[in-house]
């Protein structure tokens, strides 16, 4: 069965996240958030160097699940062209040509003077030892900024903790007078905090100048971006440019937290990360039927064009057994001059356990032919027996396969080596193309894995149960022509729930359609807009739900009960003169 949403979108605003050029940069953005019972390991190095630049990550721990590298490159100026080279572990991680005000690569972010930080997913290469080499060559500057690699890894011994990695370029700087930004943890910290910890990632950043960095609205630091990195009250390195600490926020943390860079009279500043982990005193309550997983911003902008979402011929699975595997083919079809800006895939797996226990897929994953792995990974479980096993929408870009309409097919495989099971609700395909007769729409994505139950008897409310979710921003409602809001919620099949937004509710809208195992919702809520920050609310009344994925798109214009009907004044005028004529002939 397919079910296929067709939205009309625009050009990119200064973007939460993206990867091509902006003079002011790229806003931080949470690109992962989870919990886990384990840790994140973040280490970098050394300070500018020439090419090529080297850099080992030693103490890499064990049972790593997610693993990017970043690089840092100097470009010189916004115009220069380049290519960068990467090898980590003596895997070659390809040739990227650096194109300054024109670059368009996915990984890329390059702001300013053609600041470049770059980024490589190495999950599948990552060693106790990691060591990075880096070229590179053309019109660049080439100079190396500096290099980081961030871990997440699973540790049954240690205790939960929730991290969010933010990745992004913003460059505050005096020409412009972009001074400050402020980046959002998104969701609410209910459990007690056992410590918390800030790392921050700077490319320029100059000692003795008074920048600041508060979190919470508490000041830091001043120079916190001093151009070099201190460990244990001395320097590792020091030089004008990259920067990297580790700053105890334990005392300041809240149920919501956030951090503010302000560049002070710092003619640059660039943050480019900030990964916050919380460790808590007795664990995390996090996994529970209630609403505690917040769907998190994979993408904000604009663009002029169109948006696909479809399921393709997904239908539930059934239980997979090692081995067995699950196709979906989706059939595309774009305009003749469209050009794919990205490409995103949902894996929506449930019901994943060995023996009586949970515990997570091993899961093998081929598109267009080719084995791809998740940038993003969503779960959230029960918490408690008996079956506490848990689900999760992993994310998987695949802009690179999807390069015009055709028909596409992914391939699913249990690829344990013992008798783990899971089952899939479906499997999402999300293609945004640049199309010159397309209008000019705001759009959000949202993603993520909240599974939901409000259970009397385990004494959950549905306002206990209710996924709660903000499309950030400002908008101007009179200049909206539509605004459609679509819905993933996988297993919402009972209609005992509620879809609200803003101040609208919404009854009995999940009820397995297009099937049971995953509901999903578009309507048009233009009428019910406001103004700054629009919330959206999935509330759960006895059905148990997993709310996955959250479109918002504005289209910009009239809206059509504003404007009059094409041709009536015309109308109008020519049937008044008939009657004067009419009623002149009697009167005479």
């Amino acid at each position: 069965m397919k079910h296929i949403i067709i939205v009309i979108f625009v050009l990119f605003l200064i973007p939460v996240a993206s990867a091509q050029y902006s003079s002011d940069g790229f806003n931080l953005n949470a690109i992962k958030h989870d919990v886990i019972a384990g840790g994140v390991y973040v280490n970098g190095g050394h300070g500018v160097g020439t090419s090529p630049y080297s850099e080992v990550f030693e103490n890499v721990p064990d049972g790593v699940t997610f693993a990017r590298l970043y690089v840092g490159v100097k470009g010189g100026t916004k115009e220069a062209t380049g290519w960068v080279t990467v090898v980590f572990n003596e895997h070659d991680l390809g040739t990227i040509s650096l194109e300054g005000i024109n670059d368009t690569n996915p990984n890329v972010y390059c702001s300013g003077n053609g600041e470049y930080w770059i980024y490589y997913d190495v999950t599948n290469h990552i060693a106790n030892s990691n060591a990075v080499t880096i070229t590179t060559g053309g019109e660049i500057d080439g100079r190396v900024k500096g290099t980081s690699l961030v871990a997440v890894y699973n540790d049954p011994s240690e205790t939960d903790k929730e991290f969010w990695i933010c990745e992004g370029n913003i460059n505050l700087n005096y020409r412009t007078g972009h001074d400050d930004e402020t980046i959002r943890f998104d969701g609410t910290i209910t459990d007690e905090v056992k410590s918390a910890t800030l790392w921050t990632m700077y490319l320029s950043g100059n000692e003795g100048v008074n920048d600041t960095l508060t979190f919470n609205n508490h000041l830091i630091a001043e120079d916190a971006a001093d151009g070099g990195r201190m460990e244990n009250g001395v320097h590792k390195w020091r030089d004008l440019c990259f920067d990297l600490d580790c700053w105890n926020v334990t005392d300041y943390s809240q149920s919501s937290n956030n951090i503010t860079f302000d560049r002070g009279i710092d003619g640059y500043l660039q943050p480019v990360g900030a990964v916050l982990i919380m460790e808590y005193q007795n664990g995390h309550d996090g996994d529970s039927y209630t609403a505690d997983n917040p769907l998190t911003t994979y993408r904000h902008g604009t663009l002029t064009g169109d948006l696909m979402y479809t399921i393709g011929d997904s239908k539930y699975s059934g239980r997979l057994h090692p081995n067995a595997t699950y196709t979906v083919d989706f059939d595309i079809e774009l305009p003749e001059q469209a050009t794919v800006e990205f490409a995103r895939l949902y894996a929506y797996w449930t019901w994943s356990y060995i023996e009586a226990n949970g515990t997570y897929p091993d899961m093998r994953v081929s598109f267009a032919g080719e084995e791809i792995n998740p940038d993003q990974t969503f779960t959230d479980r029960k918490g408690r027996p008996p079956y506490d096993y848990p689900a999760g929408t992993y994310c998987y870009d695949v802009t690179d396969q999807v390069r015009s309409g055709g028909t596409y097919t992914a391939v699913v495989e249990n690829a344990a080596s013992d008798f783990k099971k899971f089952s899939m609700d479906g499997i999402g395909l999300l293609v945004v193309y640049n199309d010159p007769d397309g209008g000019e729409i705001e759009y959000w994505i949202k993603e993520g894995c909240d599974i939901i139950y409000a259970d009397k008897k385990g004494n959950i409310t549905p306002e206990e149960a209710t996924t709660k979710l903000v499309f950030e921003g400002e908008i101007h409602p009179d200049n909206v022509k539509r605004a459609i809001l679509t819905t993933v919620v996988a297993s919402g099949d009972k209609g005992e729930n509620a879809l609200l937004f803003n101040k609208k509710r919404y009854d009995g809208v999940y009820t397995g359609n297009p099937y049971r195992d995953l509901a999903i919702d578009e309507r048009d809520v233009r009428e019910h807009l406001i103004a700054q920050d629009n919330m959206v609310r999935i509330e759960d009344d006895g059905d148990y739900m997993i709310p996955s994925n959250a479109f918002l798109v504005v289209y910009h214009g009239s809206h059509p009960s504003s404007q009059s009907t094409p041709g009536f004044e015309s109308l109008f005028t020519i049937l008044t003169i008939l009657v004067l004529i009419i009623v002149a002939k009697r009167m005479s």
